[in-house]
């Protein structure tokens, strides 16, 4: 609750979700579009909210999960002036599904000893879910990556390094919508917000190149 401690001790923050609507030249006008489509259909919900029905979480449309399991917190964090806030949207993850073929980018030729372990975990998740493949995607372990990569620019880091996985960066203020309503803990853009920058798109292939080598414990 100390801001002047939090933001001495936090240099930058990645958060794994947040939804937006639209892409970098639509994304205000796309949000307001959602807004009052929530705001005219508040039935069903909490404690509101019009529910995704392609969401089996129950999240609503313009929002995610990381932010609606406690939205409150969310805007502390926000409102703290921490400056380096990165989100991983929704949106960019959507376009990391998982498949089970995938560990195909585990390196071959060198020493991998967490492979096994990596490729097991990838093939339970469906199983352990309750869910298929097509319904899980790489959501924290994204964020994980954009995180690593953005400390390897940070740091001036020279030599080959994979792709960078977010292919669409915007500048926005963000705060999170407290409202009883619709839009309860949906992330917009406001000129109100804290500055942040959002990832709205991501390659897959540049995050398997990336995350594999890691996940398995390769030793290149």
């Amino acid at each position: 609750r100390d801001a002047d401690v939090f933001r001495r001790g936090v240099r930058s923050l990645v958060i794994s979700g947040g939804s937006f609507a639209g892409n970098a030249s639509t994304l205000l006008e796309a949000q307001q579009a959602a807004i009052a489509a929530a705001l005219t259909n508040p039935a069903g919900g909490f404690p509101f909210g019009q529910p995704d029905d392609s969401s089996s979480s129950g999240e609503f449309r313009g929002g995610s999960w990381n932010i609606y399991a406690d939205p409150h917190a969310a805007s502390e964090v926000l409102a703290s002036g921490l400056q380096g806030v990165v989100f991983v949207s929704s949106g960019a993850q959507k376009n990391l599904p998982t498949a089970a073929d995938q560990q195909s980018f585990i390196p071959s030729g060198v020493d991998c000893p967490a492979a096994n372990f990596s490729v097991a975990a990838l093939e339970q998740a469906p199983v352990s879910s309750g869910q298929s493949f097509a319904d899980i995607f790489w959501w924290d372990e994204s964020a994980a990556v954009v995180a690593e990569q953005l400390e390897r620019t940070r740091g001036g880091s020279k030599g080959t390094r994979p792709p960078d996985v977010c292919t669409n960066w915007v500048d926005a203020k963000v705060l999170v919508d407290l409202r009883n309503g619709g839009t309860f803990s949906w992330t917009e853009v406001s000129p109100f917000g804290a500055s942040a920058r959002i990832c709205l798109d991501a390659s897959l292939t540049a995050f398997l190149v990336a995350y594999w080598p890691v996940a398995a414990g390769c030793r290149l």
